[in-house]
């Protein structure tokens, strides 16, 4: 499908591509060991730069009947605007806002004994997934404190509807560490009466045996899969960012471009001002480093990404005002991006500005 921007737009914006999204939900739901196994898609950090509400609405209509956010604002955002499934606050609910949970009827997580009395003496109705520690140890309870929980919240209004963990390593070539953690958490949850066990999270998804009754596929869902050796899900990028110039000149040797000068044409030169920057979410490190995409040619970035705008060569290139500059598509995705600056795609994307519009076509 053809997209274009509809007048009175700054021209700097996203396409997000619900068909793609549609094609990954299916081939993640071929892959899932046993037809029980159910998908928690991950929307929080606004669906990972896509847009959480939309992208949750359409997934609901796929079907999904869980979601994972990060924050209780998040799932409550989610609530107002029509998602009436199953929220899991993957982070737990901070005091203060364990009232506010409950209404929104957000799944808590319990990562803590302060977490599990907290929510206890609220007095509200909670349902609650415990987070075992098996090895990231960044939250969660430890072996003993699983235990604990269950006694301690005998009686009470919350009712420990799960148990989940999270795979540290589940992106590294040796499985060794991965598997010990899958070891421990089946071995804790084993005999615990959860009603619903959740592991795999997107690389995780290569473990089938950590598969349990949810998987949480994450940024797979949005079309990367950082373990296609060992992975074999063919998801596809659902995100496109584009933007056109603000101006094209032509500038002799010697010229300086941009903040502080760090680049000067070798030869005469054809410069295009893009309307984007880093306020944008298109990071201050491309500077002199990235490129974008102009049919199908690379225009390399000269000079500092400035706040608002950029400076790309597209010297004997056939461009104008109209021509649509491609920061992220199939030629240059997010990993493209993020290899040139040493992170991981999911910083690209999350990155990008709320002030960029989302158009999902």
């Amino acid at each position: 499908m053809t997209f274009s921007l509809p007048p009175g737009f700054r021209p700097c914006w996203a396409e997000v591509s619900l068909s793609r999204l549609e094609h990954n939900v299916r081939v993640i739901r071929r892959h899932v060991a046993y037809p029980r196994t159910d998908l928690c898609c991950i929307v929080k950090a606004n669906a990972y730069g896509h847009g959480a509400v939309p992208v949750s609405q359409f997934l609901q209509t796929l079907g999904i009947r869980w979601f994972g956010v990060a924050t209780v604002e998040e799932g409550t955002e989610l609530r107002q605007n029509g998602i009436d499934a199953e929220i899991i606050v993957l982070f737990g609910i901070p005091p203060s806002q364990e009232r506010l949970a409950s209404e929104q009827k957000l799944t808590a997580t319990i990562h803590s004994l302060e977490e599990c009395d907290r929510l206890m003496a609220s007095g509200s109705p909670h349902r609650a997934h415990l987070y075992f520690n098996s090895g990231m140890n960044r939250l969660g309870l430890s072996e003993a404190e699983m235990a604990a929980v269950p006694p301690r919240l005998a009686g009470s209004r919350v009712e420990i509807t799960g148990a989940f963990s999270h795979f540290s390593s589940s992106d590294e070539k040796d499985e060794t560490f991965s598997r010990r953690q899958l070891a421990k958490f089946e071995a804790i949850t084993r005999d615990g009466g959860y009603p619903v066990r959740h592991m795999a999270n997107s690389t995780g998804l290569r473990f089938r045996e950590a598969h349990f009754d949810l998987v949480r596929p994450g940024i797979i869902l949005y079309g990367y899969n950082h373990v296609p050796d060992v992975l074999p899900i063919e998801a596809q990028p659902v995100l496109s960012w584009k933007a056109k110039a603000a101006q094209i000149q032509e500038v002799p040797a010697g010229t300086p471009i941009s903040y502080s000068r760090t680049f000067v044409t070798a030869r005469p030169t054809r410069v295009a001002a893009l309307a984007v920057g880093y306020a944008d979410g298109f990071s201050r490190r491309f500077s002199n480093l990235g490129v974008v995409m102009a049919n199908g040619r690379s225009c390399p970035i000269l000079g500092r990404v400035t706040m608002d705008l950029i400076m790309v060569d597209v010297t004997g290139m056939d461009v104008d005002l109209d021509t649509e500059f491609g920061l992220i598509n199939d030629q240059r995705t997010a990993a493209h991006l993020a290899d040139d600056i040493g992170t991981i795609s999911l910083e690209i994307l999350c990155r990008i500005s709320p002030r960029v519009p989302r158009f999902y076509v």
